[in-house]
């Protein structure tokens, strides 16, 4: 993974209050991730399961199912040089973790029910994991999103329709078929 000189930023204002792209670029209330040496500390971890019984204690736990995670990014082209995978391909690797990684969920080299969402050749990255069975995925973006200008971003594991995604500023930029059974991403 590369974390060095990562400038993307998570925006952390309540949707309601976004006015759309307009609002979001003249928004002063991010989270800025420049990056760390040991690239482990530069990142916003979200408690997965906290080992309590119900369903509300695994809310970001997803199973085998159908997942959408959105987030606003602007990122500078200086500080994401990572080549990343060509652009709009779906490729049986876990190339997602080599960009300037905005989110994940991983537990380690040990893992294969991880996924997670980077930068990577200036496109946008989501990966998920092998988990019991399979390979691990990675879907690569085609718009170049490091522009310094904010981009609303949302990743899509779509189970039912056997496909990911990944949709800049509201438009589909990449999907593809995911061949074989989907994987079990719980912990």
């Amino acid at each position: 993974m590369r974390f060095s000189r990562l400038a993307a930023a998570l925006a952390l204002v309540p949707l309601a209050l976004w006015g759309g792209r307009a609002a979001a670029q003249g928004s002063q209330h991010a989270v800025r991730l420049h990056g760390s040496p040991s690239r482990d500390h530069d990142r916003i971890r979200i408690v997965v399961d906290d080992d309590a019984p119900g369903a509300a204690s695994t809310a970001a736990d997803v199973g085998a199912g159908s997942f959408t995670v959105e987030l606003w990014v602007r990122s500078r082209p200086c500080c994401n040089q990572t080549p990343g995978n060509p652009a709009g391909t779906l490729l049986a690797d876990e190339g997602w973790r080599q960009g300037s990684v905005l989110l994940d969920r991983w537990l380690g080299q040990a893992s294969t029910r991880g996924y997670g969402v980077s930068v990577a050749g200036g496109r946008v990255h989501f990966g998920i994991g092998a988990g019991a069975a399979g390979a691990p995925l990675t879907l690569a973006g085609v718009r170049n999103i490091t522009d310094n200008v904010w981009h609303h971003v949302a990743v899509v594991r779509d189970v039912q329709n056997s496909r990911l995604s990944v949709l800049v500023d509201g438009v589909l930029d990449a999907v593809a078929s995911v061949p074989g059974p989907h994987a079990d991403l719980s912990y």
